[in-house]
């Protein structure tokens, strides 16, 4: 028995320490849902998920971009809507004006509403804003559709100038059968042109909608990919924290019964000097 140092103390102080701190660690992990809360936890773990971090959080930021894209090309297609069906009640106008049977009053009453209906035109055409930007006049707006600074993650959103010149409607006069029959043409043309911006614009939102769907595929692989490296598997680390907590309460027992082996030895000693 040697009694000068007390090694089978100091080994249960060092395993005590120990699972201590596995169980500080563990309840670190559980309380924050991260496995990894600090360089000294994984260092080359941090390193990856941060860099992951930073594509999902870019990602969600694309895909607001693409949203908001696809929202001012909405804007702009409905306000192209109305003016459709200002373009359509203009040809029929131009026919009933064609006919030679009509009155001069007629006639006046028909000018006067194609005249309503041109400056309507040129209303909308002025007034239909996406956070401030009249997306019925020739500009073009890049959205920002991916995480990098290349061509390949921007989406290009054209838009033509619309209105009653632009559409060669803006000189039409219906006060004549001639002047009406005259007018039937540049309608009808109007009528292609518009459908046409639409056509490119519809083309624009689908290219869009589909960016905005792979962005969304990126982003749950990429999520669940940061997950397993940064997150905490709560069952496992509750198993850790569970074990801990057995080897501590263990490491106590036995230490309380090492004292107590401690105090007897020295009373025995004690004893033995005292006779």
């Amino acid at each position: 028995m040697k009694i000068a140092n007390d090694i089978s103390g100091i080994n249960n102080a060092r395993m005590l320490q120990t699972s201590q701190n596995a169980q500080k660690k563990s309840m670190e992990k559980l309380a924050s849902g991260y496995k990894i809360n600090r360089s000294a936890d994984d260092a080359s773990g941090l390193s990856i998920s941060e860099k992951m971090l930073k594509q999902i959080q870019g990602i969600n930021k694309a895909i607001d971009n693409a949203n908001d894209g696809m929202s001012m090309v909405n804007t702009a297609d409905g306000a192209m809507d109305e003016m459709g069906g200002m373009l359509q009640r203009l040809n029929d106008l131009a026919m009933k004006g064609s006919n030679g049977t009509l009155s001069a009053d007629e006639r006046s009453a028909i000018n006067e509403e194609a005249g309503q209906l041109l400056s309507d035109i040129n209303r909308v055409s002025g007034s239909t804003v996406f956070n401030e930007m009249h997306v019925l006049e020739n500009k073009s707006a890049d959205i920002q559709s991916g995480t990098d600074n290349t061509g390949s993650n921007r989406v290009e959103v054209s838009m033509k100038s619309v209105d009653a010149d632009s559409l060669g409607v803006g000189g039409i006069d219906l006060s004549t059968a001639e002047g009406s029959r005259a007018a039937l043409k540049p309608i009808s043309d109007a009528i292609k042109t518009l459908q046409d911006q639409r056509s490119g614009l519809g083309a624009q939102y689908n290219r869009m909608s589909s960016t905005t769907r792979n962005l969304a595929n990126v982003h749950e692989n990429t999520t669940s990919a940061y997950s397993r490296v940064r997150d905490t598997d709560m069952a496992s680390e509750m198993m850790k924290l569970r074990k801990n907590q057995l080897l501590n309460k263990a490491q106590q027992q036995m230490a309380q019964k090492n004292r107590e082996d401690r105090a007897a030895q020295t009373n025995a000693l004690q004893n033995i000097q005292l006779h």
